[in-house]
């Protein structure tokens, strides 16, 4: 039992029995005052003198009284206020660990479906009859980018001794070529890891290690490709997620087509935290 509650039921049982006295006092003067009523005659006098005294006092009890009741129902409402505060400050809590939970339970389920797709990609063997599914799949995709990109440089790019492109143009024209070449088989993967990273740029419960956690989904080679997407006409929103989330972290430097292709990206892409704004 509360501290409160014992304090409400002392004086409940204060008040009780002051009221049984004064019933008891009551019937006993009135029973004097039936078996010898001179007593009360005599006693006139010192009635009026004993009531124009008391009076005053018993009222002046009767206003503490009151004050006291006052200040009773101020701290009970004061204590229920608080208890309120707290039991409203619980359920803010208990609400927000709910969608913080949430949030996750959704990012688990987008992740596990991002490997079904990454599962589901299939590619044949340009030469031989053989199929690569999943990341075998990713793996041959970037073994074709790199023969693409030697022969694509030397007969659009090196020979020309007239160059009508910069090197970066260059780039991204072979990375739109290639991509828009494998669009059939790997846009849906592009697609659903952007919307993933979306999710979490929307959600006011994500943190960094949400994003992290999906980086570690990635092999070298599916960030290799990323990386060239995101250098492509149909990928390039994608390059504003690689560099808020810091895509490219874990990208060895040597996976790519050229060392000098991290230039295109700002240092943010490979988790350097203190890049220039």
């Amino acid at each position: 039992m509360s501290e409160n509650a014992k304090e409400n039921n002392w004086l409940t049982i204060a008040f009780v029995i002051s009221v049984i006295l004064a019933a008891f006092t009551g019937l006993g003067l009135l029973w004097f005052g039936v078996r010898d009523p001179e007593i009360f005659k005599g006693l006139g006098q010192w009635g009026d003198f004993f009531g124009g005294t008391l009076n005053p006092i018993f009222t002046f009890v009767t206003v503490l009284g009151l004050l006291l009741t006052i200040a009773l129902q101020r701290k009970e409402l004061s204590l229920t206020r608080n208890e309120l505060i707290r039991s409203a400050d619980a359920l803010e809590i208990q609400s927000e660990q709910i969608n913080a939970q949430k949030f996750e339970n959704t990012l688990f389920q987008m992740l596990s479906m991002f490997n079904e797709i990454v599962d589901s990609i299939e590619i044949e063997h340009d030469n031989v009859k053989r199929t690569f599914k999943g990341r075998d799949a990713i793996e041959y995709i970037c073994q074709l980018m790199d023969r693409k990109y030697t022969d694509y440089i030397t007969t659009e790019y090196n020979i020309v001794e007239d160059r009508p492109y910069t090197e970066s143009e260059m780039v991204n024209k072979f990375s739109t070529f290639f991509i828009n070449g494998y669009s059939n088989k790997i846009s849906h993967y592009f697609r659903y890891l952007y919307n993933i990273f979306k999710f979490i740029d929307q959600s006011e419960y994500a943190r960094k290690h949400h994003s992290r956690m999906v980086r570690s989904q990635l092999s070298n080679q599916e960030l290799k490709l990323l990386f060239y997407n995101s250098l492509s006409a149909r990928g390039k929103k994608f390059k504003l997620i690689a560099e808020q989330h810091a895509l490219f972290d874990n990208l060895p430097r040597n996976e790519l087509l050229e060392k000098n292709h991290q230039i295109y990206f700002s240092d943010k892409a490979f988790g350097i935290e203190n890049a220039a704004e």
